[in-house]
């Protein structure tokens, strides 16, 4: 999911009920991003007070989790679209337990 750093203008990502264990701490770099929505997933890494804070928090907790030449890598479709992608404003993926297709998740 690290490919929304290719989409510098997404401001809402919204990723309820996915049953995603984990988000990529390059979320925590992203500079537009202001509303991040990951209500319903069991994120076991990330304590449950730290989502409950908000967007802001969630994000500042990616980001010092960061780790450089781990953390950075971006799927290989993403690098092929990164102009379509940067475009976009709002991704909403909520209730997505199908299987994922990234190029359709685009709103």
């Amino acid at each position: 999911m690290a490919f929304v750093h290719y989409l510098p203008s997404l401001g809402q990502l919204t990723l309820i009920n996915n049953d995603l264990n984990k988000l990529p701490p390059l979320l925590g770099y992203h500079k537009k991003l202001n509303m991040l929505s990951v209500e319903g997933n069991p994120l076991k890494s990330i304590r449950r007070a730290v989502i409950e804070k908000g967007t802001v928090s969630l994000l500042q907790f990616l980001k010092d989790k960061f780790v450089q030449g781990q953390d950075d890598i971006v799927e290989k479709w993403a690098l092929t679209r990164e102009k379509e992608a940067s475009e976009y404003e709002k991704v909403d993926y909520s209730y997505k337990k199908e299987n994922y297709d990234p190029s359709k998740v685009f709103v």
